[in-house]
């Protein structure tokens, strides 16, 4: 509740107080740094439409076969999540340096 001359807090101040508590602080990034990982990003979103190309070839070429179609579906979800861990990891090493 807000006391009389105080305004309530925003979700994002409070988080941000609660943050700051915890001993966390939020670390400003360098121009450079966005642009690298708008670049790990970008690779990555490549990376994934690439394989969804393929992967609509792969599954075509099963069509008639339920479990190759499987197997052609795990592993692109296998590979999926690969991207997207190396990006996350990447970004990460961006972040911390």
């Amino acid at each position: 509740m807000a006391t009389p001359g105080k305004p309530l807090k925003s979700a994002a101040e409070l988080a941000l107080e609660r943050l700051a508590q915890r001993g966390g602080a939020m670390s400003v990034l360098s121009a450079q740094q966005k642009a690298a990982l708008a670049e790990i990003e970008r690779a990555a979103q490549a990376k994934l439409a690439e394989l969804e190309i393929m992967g609509r070839a792969r599954l075509a070429e099963a069509a008639e076969d339920p479990q190759k179609m499987e197997a052609v579906m795990a592993t692109q979800r296998a590979a999926r999540e690969k991207i997207k861990a190396r990006a996350a990891a990447a970004k990460e090493r961006i972040r911390q340096s």
